[in-house]
């Protein structure tokens, strides 16, 4: 005679039955939700990203045509520290997005600025790798981000 199984064993296999298929739904669940989460966390960061890259472009772009006809105005080429332009006087109010507007001559040493000058001694000489960039290049040049001297940004 075959042993029976008990009913306590009958309701263990039955729950058991039900359990395992719920369970692989449910990993199923949370595996395609996170993938789905994953690919759209992707095309917000690449997104945000060409966000980013786009409005950079257009910053730059601006800076080198504001920096273009500032440099084209006779009292900024002149380089005289005592003929200020008086477009230095509205410069930051008509471009919020700048921390200062310096004009230096070759060696680096302060001209002009559009914030006042806080130091002893203005001209004191700023030597950074953007100044001989734009000595060689003669053109627009980005250099890495510093501490301004004059407006402490």
């Amino acid at each position: 005679m075959r042993k029976r199984w008990s009913v306590r064993t009958y309701l263990w296999l039955l729950a058991l039955a039900v359990a395992a298929p719920c369970a692989g739904v449910l990993v199923y669940s949370i595996a395609s939700d996170a993938a789905h989460d994953e690919r759209q966390v992707e095309a917000t960061t690449l997104s945000l990203a060409q966000a980013v890259g786009s409005q950079t472009q257009q910053f730059l772009s601006d800076a080198e045509s504001i920096g273009t006809k500032l440099c084209e105005r006779p009292l900024i080429r002149a380089l005289d520290p005592s003929q200020r332009d008086p477009v230095f006087d509205q410069f930051l109010d008509w471009h919020p997005q700048f921390a200062n507007l310096t004009v230096r001559d070759a060696t680096g040493r302060l001209i002009h600025s559009a914030k006042p000058v806080q130091t002893e001694n203005p001209s004191v000489a700023v030597h950074r790798e953007w100044i001989e960039a734009a000595l060689r290049t003669g053109g627009f040049v980005v250099g890495k981000p510093a501490l301004g001297q004059v407006s402490q940004r």
